[in-house]
């Protein structure tokens, strides 16, 4: 009875180690990294996000008629439809110490020469969710 204890008391050892080290493991870490997907994904589900209440975006608007961020985005992405130049979107991330991804994704036109670029920023959590309050118009 003794020995049958021990190696319970052993496995349950065993497996909860195995449990926090996994947890602990870079292998764990590396896919918490918000993708490119994410990112959008996030930005999408919050399309409604007032301009005014955006810093930088009272302004920066394509059409007077703009209120929101989805809006805002779809005005820029409109003009990407013309096909006599070349358009890409551009998404790069950063880690802060309190723990969010700063994000921005710009939206580049590629035309006669010149490069313009519009587009938005924000702090998203690992959890997907965007502070809804941080969003800041760029152009």
């Amino acid at each position: 009875m003794i020995k049958t204890n021990l190696n319970r008391l052993f496995a349950t050892t065993l497996v909860s180690s195995l449990i926090i080290f996994s947890s602990l493991s870079p292998t764990n870490a590396a896919t918490t990294k918000l993708t490119d997907k994410d990112i959008l994904s996030a930005l999408l589900k919050n399309a409604d996000v007032l301009l005014k209440d955006a810093t930088h975006c009272n302004i920066g608007a394509v059409d007077k008629n703009d209120h929101t961020i989805g809006d805002y985005l779809s005005g820029f992405w409109a003009q990407h439809t013309n096909k006599d130049g070349k358009n890409w979107i551009d998404i790069n991330t950063s880690e802060t110490a309190q723990g969010y991804t700063f994000a921005t994704i710009k939206l580049y036109r590629h035309e006669k020469g010149v490069d313009l670029g519009h587009g938005i920023s924000f702090f998203i959590d690992k959890n997907k969710k965007i502070k809804r309050d941080s969003f800041s118009c760029i152009g």
